[in-house]
């Protein structure tokens, strides 16, 4: 070797740092386990809570679609009694009427309507309608419309 030349040597042992690396993981995983530990029971109260409001809303939901069907029922009974008494009819025939309306996508309030403009045309010529009924019915059809 010259007087010029170095040499330099460095080394470790790493003995110690594995087990105190083990010893970290250790350590690091029984904390994870800890704070999961701690939190399952939280999650476990927002889950039941969430039932109850899943609950509740349902309650709610089925609530409103029987108010909604009681409210159908009625506005079809409103309907079919106002139609037997403007046509002198049941309220069954006047039920099944209504029925027959909506197939045609009319209203009970249309035909109450007509009914009415009829019988103002029948008891302003009441005259006419009995001397000549197949004229008068031409001539009033084509005054409705």
């Amino acid at each position: 070797m010259s007087d010029k030349d170095v040499e330099l040597s460095i080394g470790a042992e790493d003995t110690g740092l594995a087990a105190v690396l083990s010893e970290s993981a250790k350590k690091v995983q029984e904390s994870a386990n800890l704070m999961k530990e701690a939190i399952e029971p939280v999650n476990a109260a927002f889950e039941k809570v969430q039932k109850v409001f899943m609950l509740f809303t349902a309650a709610l939901a089925g609530g409103h679609a029987f108010k909604e069907a009681v409210q159908e029922t009625v506005n079809w009974t409103k309907e079919a009694n106002g139609l037997a008494k403007t046509l002198g009819i049941t309220a069954s025939e006047a039920s099944v009427l209504n029925i027959a309306l909506g197939d045609i996508y009319a209203s009970s309030d249309q035909v109450k309507a007509a009914t009415a403009k009829i019988t103002k045309g029948l008891s302003e010529n009441e005259e006419s309608w009995v001397s000549r009924p197949a004229s008068r019915m031409a001539t009033t059809a084509t005054a409705l419309t």
